[in-house]
C-alpha cells in the first residue's frame, strides 16, 4: 500500500511540474505542439505480485498528442484490453477472461541521446475501462488501470519512430469490497507518426 501511495505522489508531482512548465513555455514551443502526432502501442503484461491472481493482459492503445512543452508531452486516447487468466481467492479457481474498452491519458518525459536518433523516455498513463463482464472474477464490470515505466526509441526520420517500454501496470476498480485488483509487468511496442 505504501508503494502505491509513493507512486501516486510521484505521478502527481510530475504532472504538476509539467503543468507549471507548460504555463511558462515560450510561444515557439507551444506552436511546435500543434504538430499532429499519433501513437499506437501494443502491450503484453504477465501477472506479478499477487499469488492468487493469474491474469495476463493484451492491450492495444491509440494516443494523440494534444500538448507539448519541451520534453514533456500529454496524450489522450483509447484503450482496448483483453485480460486472460484466473483467480484462486478462497482456494476456488475462477476463470477471469474479459474484454475492456475506455478512454486513456498519458504523460511522457522524453529526451534524445545527444544528436543521435535514439531517445529515452519515462511515461505514466491511465485508463478507465468498461468490461463485457465482471472482471476479474468476483469483481465489477468496470475499472481503471495505470502503468508507469521507461521507454527507449529510435526515430528513423522526422515523421516516424519505433519504441519499446518496460511497464508495471495495476488494474483495479478502486472499491474496498469486490475489488480483486491485479498487477502485471511487461513490454509495450509503439509506432509513432507525426505530420
Amino acid at each position: 500500500m505504501l508503494t502505491k501511495k509513493i507512486i501516486f505522489l510521484g505521478c502527481c508531482l510530475a504532472l504538476s511540474a509539467s503543468a507549471a512548465a507548460w504555463a511558462s513555455a515560450p510561444k515557439e514551443e507551444k506552436q511546435m505542439a500543434s504538430r499532429q502526432q499519433v501513437e499506437v502501442q501494443s502491450e503484453f503484461g504477465k501477472h506479478r505480485l499477487f499469488s492468487n491472481r493469474h491474469i495476463n493482459d493484451y492491450t492495444l492503445q491509440i494516443y494523440q498528442r494534444f500538448r507539448q512543452n519541451g520534453s514533456v508531452s500529454l496524450y489522450k486516447g483509447l484503450t482496448f484490453e483483453r485480460g486472460v487468466g484466473y483467480t484462486t481467492d478462497d482456494g476456488i479457481r475462477r476463470d477471469s477472461n474479459a474484454v475492456g474498452l475506455g478512454p486513456a491519458f498519458m504523460w511522457r518525459w522524453q529526451h534524445a541521446f545527444g544528436h543521435s536518433k535514439w531517445y529515452g523516455a519515462i511515461e505514466g498513463k491511465g485508463s478507465i475501462l468498461a468490461y463485457n463482464r465482471a472482471f476479474p472474477a468476483d469483481g465489477r464490470a468496470f475499472g481503471f488501470q495505470w502503468a508507469i515505466g521507461p521507454r527507449i526509441g529510435y526515430q528513423w526520420n522526422p515523421h516516424q519512430s519505433l519504441s519499446l517500454a518496460y511497464l508495471m501496470k495495476h488494474n483495479s476498480n478502486g472499491f474496498h469490497s469486490h475489488n480483486p485488483g491485479y498487477n502485471t509487468v511487461g513490454f509495450s511496442l509503439a509506432y509513432t507518426h507525426q505530420w
